[in-house]
C-alpha cells in the first residue's frame, strides 16, 4: 500500500506477497524473479523479514527499514522492547531490529523521504508526482494517526491479544501492552 500510495499515477507496483501469505515462509517462484529482473527497482522490507527477496535479481534492491530513524527503531526481539504479561514472546528472530515498521502512521510518514528519493533516482522524469504523492499520502497517515490515538486513549495500557507478534510499534505508539501472543512463530497454525 505504501509504494501504491507514491506511485499512484505514474507506475505499476507489482506485489510478490499477497494477502493471507507470510513474507516469513514465502517461498519465490520462477514468475517472481522474472518480474523483478525487469523491474526498476525491488522494495522489501529488511533482511529479517523477507531475506529472499534481497535474493531475487532485481537491478537494484531497496531494504525499506534503512530509512527508519534509529531512535524509532525497536528491538527485533518483542520482550526487549514491549511487555508481554505472561512472558511469551518470539521463537523467530527477526534480526536486530523489529520489522513490521507498516502498523505505526508515524514512522510511516518518517520513511516517505527515503522511499520517494529512491523512486525518484529510478525514474528521475516522475519526480513532481511521487513528491506530490508524498505529501498527500503523509497527510493521510496524519488524519489516521489523529484518528487512532483519539479513538484509543481510552484503552491505553489496556493489555491485548495477539495471534502474531506483529503490532509492536503501533502498540508501542498508542500505549497498548501484550498480555499474550497465539503464536509467537510465523507461518505456524496456532495448536488448540
Amino acid at each position: 500500500m505504501i509504494l501504491s500510495e507514491l506511485t499512484r499515477g505514474r507506475a505499476e507496483v507489482v506485489t510478490l506477497v499477497n494477502g493471507g501469505a507470510s513474507p516469513h515462509t514465502y517461498e519465490p517462484r520462477p514468475s517472481d524473479a522474472r518480474a523483478t529482473s525487469d523491474a526498476l527497482t525491488l522494495f522489501y522490507v529488511s533482511e529479517g523479514l523477507d531475506a529472499w527477496a534481497a535474493a531475487l535479481p532485481a537491478q537494484r534492491k531497496t531494504a525499506l527499514i534503512q530509512f527508519v530513524p534509529k531512535d524509532l527503531l525497536l528491538p527485533g526481539e518483542a520482550a526487549d522492547a514491549i511487555e508481554i504479561t505472561d512472558g511469551a514472546g518470539h521463537d523467530h528472530d527477526h534480526g536486530e531490529h523489529d520489522p513490521h515498521i507498516w502498523s505505526d502512521p508515524q514512522l510511516v510518514a518518517a520513511i516517505l523521504p527515503g522511499i520517494t528519493d529512491t523512486l525518484i533516482a529510478a525514474d528521475p522524469p516522475g519526480a513532481e508526482t511521487y513528491r506530490m504523492n508524498a505529501t498527500a499520502f503523509a497527510a493521510k497517515l496524519k488524519v489516521l494517526d489523529d484518528t487512532l490515538a483519539q479513538e484509543l486513549a481510552r484503552v491505553k495500557g489496556k493489555p491485548v491479544i495477539l495471534f502474531h507478534l506483529s503490532l509492536q510499534y503501533f502498540l508501542h505508539r498508542y500505549g497498548l501492552k501484550v498480555a499474550a501472543v497465539v503464536e509467537p512463530s510465523p507461518g505456524k497454525e496456532a495448536t488448540p
